[in-house]
């Protein structure tokens, strides 16, 4: 964030409000609007329902003016929903490359993580035999990237593996002038 910096105050006077901050950036009312988007509901007591919690959570929220952002990151990584979308929708925010790499280590032995990208790579050539294309070390990595996102379901989608193909139909000219 540059050039922004958002003010935040813990409250740890209660026990209760751990996880609480208050800030002068992102209020509870611009929160509740987005869970509401979410819940699809205005109500408060639809999104608490929709989040898991008590109504009686959100009057405590509001008369300490608090946000509780544990509460908030708990629920949507739950539900499957980007805090960045959520927290900063108008700023793309990076990645760092460290935290990939070491989610991917994680995810995978060197044994399990060799096997799959050698089944990815056998697959990404089928791909590009079948479309006439060049085993090019460019098209062959992008397919490998693409399987090993969700090991290979994309392509069970016909749609989705003509679109790929198409795609890298338009780029063969770049190849054969180089």
């Amino acid at each position: 964030m540059k050039g922004k910096y958002i003010q935040m105050k813990i409250n740890k006077n209660r026990t209760q409000l751990h996880d609480e901050i208050k800030s002068t950036e992102i209020d509870l009312d611009l929160v509740m609007e987005r869970l509401s988007l979410l819940a699809n509901d205005k109500r408060t007591t639809a999104i608490m329902l929709w989040m898991g919690i008590g109504e009686s959570t959100y009057t405590n929220w509001y008369r300490n003016g608090s946000v509780p952002y544990g509460i908030i990151v708990r629920t949507l990584l739950a539900k499957g929903i980007s805090l960045d979308a959520f927290f900063a929708p108008q700023q793309r925010l990076e990645v760092p490359d460290q935290l990939v790499l070491a989610e991917q280590a994680r995810a995978y032995s060197g044994t399990e993580w060799q096997a799959e990208v050698i089944r990815a790579t056998l697959e990404a050539k089928k791909l590009l035999a079948r479309a006439n294309l060049a085993e090019e070390e460019l098209y062959i990595k992008f397919l490998v990237d693409l399987w090993l996102v969700d090991e290979g379901k994309m392509f069970d989608n016909r749609q989705f593996e003509d679109a790929v193909i198409n795609h890298l139909k338009t780029l063969e000219p770049q190849f054969e002038r180089d």
